[in-house]
């Protein structure tokens, strides 16, 4: 399966779904590498299973990314996966989302 720009849920019935957002955005959310902006996949999973609950794209042209769909009321951990194998993944652990 092909990662495509915008926010991919996973599953029907979800407690990690609901009406909130992870985003990174300026100045300390941003995916650079070496201050320059980078297309990798972020990854939010649920804290509480381990489930993948959103996954979308960073912007190469500004860094930013945002997974709508998830519920405020849960933690999350938010992976942005090196692809090109240079520098380790980076991970946040126990983000909640921001509610609409």
């Amino acid at each position: 399966m092909a990662i495509q720009l915008g926010t991919y849920r996973v599953g029907i019935f979800d407690p990690a779904a609901g009406l909130g957002y992870i985003a990174g955005e300026s100045p300390n959310g941003l995916v650079l590498r070496a201050g320059v902006p980078e297309s990798l996949p972020v990854v939010a999973l649920h804290r509480n299973s381990g489930r993948i609950a959103a996954m979308t794209l960073s912007s190469a042209v500004d860094g930013t990314y945002r997974m709508d769909g998830l519920n405020p009321n849960e933690e999350f951990d938010v992976m942005c996966r090196d692809t090109t194998y240079v520098e380790r993944d980076k991970i946040i652990g126990r983000v909640k989302p921001k509610p609409y």
